[in-house]
């Protein structure tokens, strides 16, 4: 993709899973053919007390499916489950329309 396109399917994928992700720092997002992985990289307060440990969290968006997962993390970082999220209808069409290639 070029880079304005490619910066309005960043956009667009974001705007499927940002409701999901209040309060992290940065995003990276990785687009293929169909399919996106975005993670949010933030922090986490490890015990309760003010000491925080860098966190990720990550979705894998696949546009062909019109499918969103979410990894849920243990506070180590290894995945211990998926999670299938329900897209907003209008979000995916703008993501896949965004995203065409």
């Amino acid at each position: 993709l070029a880079a304005s396109s490619q910066h309005a399917c960043e956009r667009a994928l974001r705007a499927m899973t940002d409701g999901e992700t209040s309060g992290y720092d940065e995003v990276s997002v990785t687009v293929a053919q169909d399919a996106a992985d975005i993670t949010y990289w933030g922090k986490i307060d490890m015990a309760g007390g003010g000491a925080t440990e860098p966190h990720a969290t990550p979705f894998h968006v696949n546009l062909a499916a019109g499918t969103v997962t979410r990894d849920r993390m243990n506070r180590v970082g290894d995945r211990v489950e998926s999670e299938a999220l329900t897209p907003d209808p209008a979000k995916l069409a703008a993501a896949r329309a965004a995203c065409k290639r």
